[in-house]
């Protein structure tokens, strides 16, 4: 059964993570109808050809505000357009050092609306131009506040000013298209659609990031009727 978080109007799909789902279950039975805090870390899927979609990996929970204001998160990442999102976006990657289990060690890529009066400005990548003429490319350490009627983040303050000393990350490891081809030749099973995800029946005051190391957009605190998602850098 899969659980949703109410902000605003909008319905958000909450992924818990593996290890944490039994501890998740129980508190759920023990207290169905008890506020929750959600620290949790906010995800932007890029969907070919489908609108993207905003969902909240929930780190941890709690019945008490142990974070800091609901709706704020904390992103340092790298400053710049993708090509499949219109809007610039913050890049965060993973930090080097950590682990992931599907070995992809995948960026997140959180659509930001940011409008500065310092030199910094958003990178895009341009291949007609030689490689040591592109514009540098700049580290953003901010504040961001969610808006759900524009499926983005807006710009709050910044925690450091931009640089363009970009920390060392784990560079995500590219699928071979050939292999992805062979693999998709094989017969597939059949596969059974989930059930539609659990609606918290209250609203709940925005998600917030909180502190994170660069790879990771940081999460805070919510308070819901139901579970609440709060804030985060990938």
């Amino acid at each position: 059964m899969g659980y949703a978080i109410r902000i605003g109007n909008q319905l958000y799909r909450l992924f818990i993570f593996p290890s944490k789902y039994r501890g998740w279950l129980k508190q759920i039975e023990k207290n169905p109808d008890a506020p929750l805090y959600l620290r949790a870390y906010p995800k932007y899927q890029i969907i070919p050809k489908n609108p993207a979609e905003i969902y909240f990996q929930v780190v941890a929970w709690g019945e008490e505000n142990q974070w800091s204001e609901p709706g704020i998160y904390l992103f340092r990442g790298i400053w710049q357009f993708v090509p499949q999102v219109r809007t610039p976006v913050i890049s965060v990657y993973r930090n080097r050092g950590s682990k992931d289990q599907m070995g992809k060690f995948k960026a997140t890529h959180l659509p930001v609306l940011m409008k500065r009066e310092d030199e910094a400005t958003p990178f895009r990548f341009n291949p007609k131009i030689e490689k040591e003429d592109l514009p540098p490319r700049w580290f953003i350490q901010s504040e961001f506040k969610f808006i759900p009627s524009k499926a983005c983040w807006g710009w709050v303050e910044d925690i450091e000013p931009p640089t363009k000393e970009i920390p060392r990350y784990k560079k995500p490891i590219k699928v071979d298209p050939k292999a992805k081809k062979e693999e998709s030749a094989e017969p597939k099973a059949k596969i059974q659609k989930n059930a539609e995800p659990k609606a918290i029946n209250q609203e709940i005051a925005e998600p917030k990031a909180i502190n994170q190391e660069i790879a990771e957009p940081k999460a805070i605190n919510q308070e819901i009727a139901e579970p609440k998602a709060i804030n985060q850098e990938i």
